[in-house]
């Protein structure tokens, strides 16, 4: 077992011999530095054989439904533990990994051009102060 530090993330690696299996801890996203955490989860999910069901919004006609519906909630949970209280109370409706996580994209884009808008106007009026 390691552990590997950096700014803010604590990653847990943990290999087990019998089964081969890598299991992986990222920290909880709380509304700060989504790209990144954004780009955290995906490489999560891919690990974890998940990345599919938050790209692909129907059912694959390779798949059973039941067994997609399965995977699905998996990959709906997993994202929820790495959601702050707060944002996961934003989210919890979503019946789906793909809608939660075009959820979640959909927040930060808004919140990010509203924070864009608000310090471009900012700019406009003090350029017009002057």
């Amino acid at each position: 077992m390691s552990l590997l530090h950096s700014p803010g993330l604590l990653l847990l690696v943990a290999m087990a011999s019998t089964s081969g299996l890598l299991e992986m801890s990222l920290r909880k996203f709380d509304g700060t530095n989504f790209s990144y955490w954004k780009e955290q989860m995906q490489d999560y999910l891919i690990v974890k054989g998940q990345i599919g069901l938050i790209e692909n919004a129907t059912t694959p006609s390779i798949v059973k439904p039941e067994e997609w519906n399965r995977k699905d909630r998996v990959a709906r949970a997993t994202i929820q533990m790495h959601l702050s209280e707060s944002l996961y109370y934003r989210v919890e409706s979503c019946v789906t990994a793909h809608a939660l996580w075009q959820t979640l994209v959909h927040i930060r884009e808004k919140n990010g051009r509203n924070k864009y808008l608000s310090h471009t106007t900012s700019l406009q009026s003090a350029d017009e102060r002057v």
